[in-house]
Formats: structure tokens, sequence, C-alpha cells
């Protein structure tokens, strides 16, 4: 049986999924967080590897690639890429989105996003406004941000610095595929390593 994983790289930073056994198919549905330096590296490296056999192990079966620069920012990008340096053909699909950015065209209205999700019910707008009297820690100072989740979807604010009337007044638009799903909102500290929850 085959076993597929894959890694995403982006710049000097690398993640690695889990490996799925016994498909032509493998899906992991694994969100992936990666820095970007813009104008440093735009460039997402996807690589596809089947650790089948012994003398084949690590083999790359597949790759692609996703130049950020090409995305919008503040917005989840549904894609399918045609795979290259594969026997068989193929595709990866994956979702993308550019966040925690900066400025006042952070807001995605509908109209510009409805051709990525054909078969939402509505979206969602939150205005992200402000934090105060978050926890102090002992050594050096918070760097808060907030992250919103709504299944595969993620935005995130930029870190402040600081646990004291800390300012954002960001707005994001969210698709909704299922009414019944939750919007997960999350304030962690990004001055610790993996980010603590406050």
């Amino acid at each position: 049986d085959a076993k597929w994983f894959c890694t995403v790289t982006l710049g000097k930073e690398e993640r690695k999924s889990m490996i799925v056994r016994g498909t032509r198919n493998p899906s992991w549905i694994k969100p992936m967080y990666l820095d970007w330096f813009e104008s440093l590296d735009d460039y997402v490296e996807l690589f596809l590897f089947d650790d089948n056999e012994v003398f084949t192990r690590n083999k790359i079966s597949g790759r692609t690639s996703i130049n950020l620069k090409e995305l919008s920012q503040e917005v989840t990008h549904d894609l399918w890429l045609p795979l290259k340096d594969t026997e068989t053909g193929g595709e990866m699909h994956v979702l993308v989105t550019i966040t925690a950015t900066e400025g006042s065209a952070s807001i995605i209205r509908s109209s510009q996003i409805k051709s990525y999700h054909a078969g939402d019910v509505g979206h969602l707008l939150v205005n992200v406004v402000e934090a105060d009297g978050l926890q102090d820690k002992s050594l050096g100072r918070r760097q808060p941000f907030v992250a919103l989740e709504l299944v595969n979807q993620r935005f995130q604010t930029r870190p402040r610095e600081g646990i004291w009337k800390l300012k954002w007044d960001k707005e994001f638009e969210l698709c909704v595929a299922d009414i019944h799903t939750e919007l997960e909102v999350t304030v962690c500290d990004a001055s610790e390593t993996p980010n603590h929850v406050l």
C-alpha cells in the first residue's frame, strides 16, 4: 500500500503532514502556519512523497508551488494545483490564506470572494476592535493577537505589544457554508512558541 505525506516550505520554514496509507487520493485536512516575509520568499513549495518502498523511501511523487504575490490578502483561496514531476499526473487541493496584514484595505467584500466559495449560504463580518486587561507574564512583554477560525478558514490580526487597551479595529469577512458551524475566537501571545493562548 502507498504511504503518502507532503511537505510545505516557505523560505527556511518547513511543515510536514502525517502519513496517509492505502489510498490513491490522500487527504490531510491539516492547517499549517508559516511566516511570510514579503519579497524575500514569495513562493510556497509543496512536495508529495510516497514512503512505500524501502529502496525509494521519501521519493518525490509530485510537486507544485504557489506565488503568494498573485493572491489577494485576507481571503481564503480554494486552489487546485497541477502536480509536476509525476508519472501519473494529478492535482493537489489546498486552501491558502494570507492574513495578519495591516491597513484599511483589510476587508474583502463578499462580491470579491464569491467565486472562491460558490456553495456558501452567506458571509460573516467580524470586526476585531480591541482587547484590554490581559494576563501579564513574569518576564518580557506579551505580544497578543486575535485569531478567528471557521472550519477551514483562519484569519488573524497583527500582534500588539502589552496587555492594556490594545486596538486593532480590523474587519474580516468569512464564508459560511453551514449555519451550524461555530466561529472560534482566540487571543494568543506571539512572544511564546508555540503561541500561548491567553
